[in-house]
Order: structure tokens, then sequence, then C-alpha cells
């Protein structure tokens, strides 16, 4: 699945899948079922959904009292983007031994689906951009003429780096979707998932040799 962003704005949209009781907004469900491939939606709800997804964090100072430790995923979430943390997504697919790992910030996943489309992509790169020109070609010219000055950023898929935040043309496998909706949408998501349904984990690490243990072990 390659995104092609026309007029949705996707954390805006992502950002209410969970409702005001703190349930799974059904409405919302069933439009993202079709705004992106139905099959690798229900995959990402899967692994968000199947606890096999884990958030590494690296805080090498230590908080110092148990309210500070209970508001560190909040604290994390709101400043993931700072210099304050670094992070590594890890979903374990069938057992064990056998694991993904997801990087936001530059858009990857290590998963083969995503290898194998990002491959197909090369391939057919002169036509993808000139669909891609043809797109924000398209979106300024809306934008321009009915979009409010003051509207939502979108931050799905964005790149940190980057200033534009725009999806069209990235690829999307139910890993880099999962992470996303996790970490890209909102923070009642974020705590739905870690909180209530309790299948989503943030896990500290202080020790830089530990960190770099972590490390060692993806590559390996």
């Amino acid at each position: 699945m390659i995104l092609s962003r026309d007029f949705i704005n996707y954390t805006e949209t992502l950002s209410q899948l969970v409702n005001e009781e703190n349930e799974l907004n059904q409405d919302i469900l069933a439009f993202c079922f079709n705004l992106f491939d139905s099959e690798t939606f229900i995959k990402a709800l899967s692994i968000l959904e199947s606890g096999n997804l884990f958030i590494y964090v690296f805080s090498p100072l230590p908080e110092t009292n148990e309210k500070q430790n209970k508001a560190f995923p909040v604290n994390f979430y709101e400043n993931q983007n700072s210099n304050q943390y670094m992070k590594r997504i890890i979903i374990k697919e069938n057992n064990e031994q056998d694991i993904v790992f997801v990087d936001l910030d530059i858009w990857y996943c290590s998963c083969e689906e995503f290898n194998r489309q990002y491959k197909e992509t090369m391939d057919d790169l002169s036509s993808l951009l000139e669909k891609k020109q043809e797109l924000n070609t398209s979106q300024s010219r809306t934008m321009y003429f009915s979009q409010p000055p003051e509207a939502p950023k979108d931050y799905f898929a964005k790149i940190p780096a980057s200033k534009q935040y725009d999806s069209t043309c990235k690829i999307v496998c139910p890993h880099l979707l999962a992470a996303s909706i996790l970490l890209q949408s909102s923070a009642t998501v974020f705590q739905h998932f870690l909180t209530k349904k309790e299948t989503c984990y943030v896990i500290k690490v202080e020790s830089m040799d530990e960190w770099l243990r972590l490390q060692c072990n993806i590559v390996v």
C-alpha cells in the first residue's frame, strides 16, 4: 500500500479513533477501513492489541518519585520529537526470535513487506514522482482557495527533519501504520492502548550500556 494524500488529514482522523468513553470509535474504524488498505489496517489494529509492540526509550535521568514514574509515558509522548528522548520501536512477530523494528523518524520498517514495496517503488520511480508532483500541484491550488489559514497540521507519516508533512507516495506496512496510529495521532489514542488495553508498552532504559546492548541485539 502507498499513501496518496488528497484532502484527508490523517492525524485529525486517527485522533478520533478513541471516543470520550475511552472506547474505539466504530464510525472512525469503518472510515479508516476504507481510507487505508483494509488488510493493512486490520493487521495494524491486531498489532496494537496483540501485546507485542514495545517502545524502548532511553532516559538517562531516573525519575525521582513514584508520581513522576507513572507520568513518564505521558511525558515521553509529549516530548518524543525533542532531544530529550531516544526511542526504538520493536514489534514481535510469530515468536521471541522473530522481530521487526520501526523507525517513524525516517519512515522505515525492517519487515519484508516494506522492503519489497520499496524495491518495487524504486523500479518505477519516475512515474511515482510524476504522480506526487500532480497531487502536490492539485493540493496547493485547493488549499489556496478553500482551506482555512489555521487548519491543523497533519503529522501522520511525517519526517521530523523536513518541514513538509505530507504523506504522498509513502509506503505503508502494518507495522508502520500501527506505530503511527500510536505515536502520531493523539495522547488519548496513545493512553488507550497503554493503560486501558495494556497491549502496548513503553519501557524506560536508563543505562547507556543496556541501550547499546539493545541496539546490538536488534542488528544481529
